[in-house]
């Protein structure tokens, strides 16, 4: 069930920058692995801005790193930066290998995030499988503080990268096993079982990232079959007539599903298509 959650996680996470960003994010989750406390402690980068965070109601723990870039942008955005730009706002570098820390005022910003997003953001991933309560407990920036399981403990450990605005980042979770031990035998279930209850958990979290998905979509203007003697034949500056009156309608299609239909306009002296008819179901992903 585990590549479930972390596959919730994700989108719970995108969803929170895409309350502050007006521009385009995008995330996605690295296979989840095995590390030691010690080896995964060693490696964090600096600059990184690290969220402790009590699991479950038996004393567990779990680390978020969020590293320098995304910590950056984090501040950037919740401090005011436009969302639509990739220059960070004024005062803040663009590199954070230049900074030689934090204030005060940036890391608050961050645990606040680290408390209200992320952390939220894991308790409802793990949520269709177990209550699973998760709570920040700190925020730190020295390695050195974390003690919250033996060098040599075994843990479950994955990445997920961001792309907010063009500016990327990431955010690297280490959950002990001993924290999770509770909730095993759930974790254990086959995702593709029965269990009413969690296939309307998914439900619900696809109704709510299904209408923030990317898609292309093509716009039909005419078929027609081209000979190749007449292919070659064309040049830089060869004009290619188009057998379609201008009211005709242009088919517009997701893949191979037919979606508009709608006829050439233009609108601020660009060429647009005006829709005229809709070809799915109009509660299709959800209403809104």
């Amino acid at each position: 069930m585990l590549p479930g959650v972390i596959d919730r996680l994700t989108g719970g996470i995108a969803a929170s920058f895409r309350k502050f960003s007006r521009g385009r994010v995008e995330a996605r989750a690295d296979t989840p692995g095995p590390a030691r406390f010690a080896g995964f402690v060693e490696a964090i980068p600096a600059m990184a801005l690290i969220a402790v965070a009590r699991t479950g109601d038996r004393g567990g723990r779990c680390l978020a790193v969020i590293d320098g870039d995304l910590a950056n942008v984090a501040i950037g955005l919740l401090l005011g930066g436009r969302g639509d730009s990739a220059d960070p706002p004024a005062g803040l570098p663009s590199e954070p290998s230049v900074r030689s820390g934090y204030t005060a005022i940036e890391q608050a910003v961050v645990e606040r995030f680290a408390r209200d997003h992320i952390a939220a953001a894991l308790a409802n991933a793990f949520a269709p499988v177990a209550p699973f309560h998760v709570a920040l407990d700190y925020l730190t920036s020295d390695p050195a503080e974390l003690s919250i399981a033996a060098p040599a403990a075994s843990c479950v450990t994955w990445r997920v990268s961001l792309t907010v605005d063009g500016r990327a980042g990431s955010i690297a979770f280490l959950l002990p096993y001993a924290s999770v031990e509770p909730i095993r035998a759930q974790l254990s279930r086959d995702p593709s079982g029965p269990g009413e209850d969690r296939d309307a958990d998914w439900r619900a979290h696809l109704h709510t990232e299904l209408p923030h998905a990317g898609m292309a979509l093509r716009a039909v203007i005419e078929r027609r079959r081209i000979s190749a003697m007449e292919v070659l034949r064309w040049r830089v500056g060869s004009t290619l007539l188009l057998h379609r009156h201008h009211e005709e309608p242009i088919d517009v299609f997701c893949n191979d599903m037919l979606i508009l239909r709608a006829r050439m306009a233009e609108q601020g002296g660009r060429v647009a298509l005006h829709v005229e008819e809709r070809r799915v179901a109009e509660d299709w992903p959800g209403p809104g």
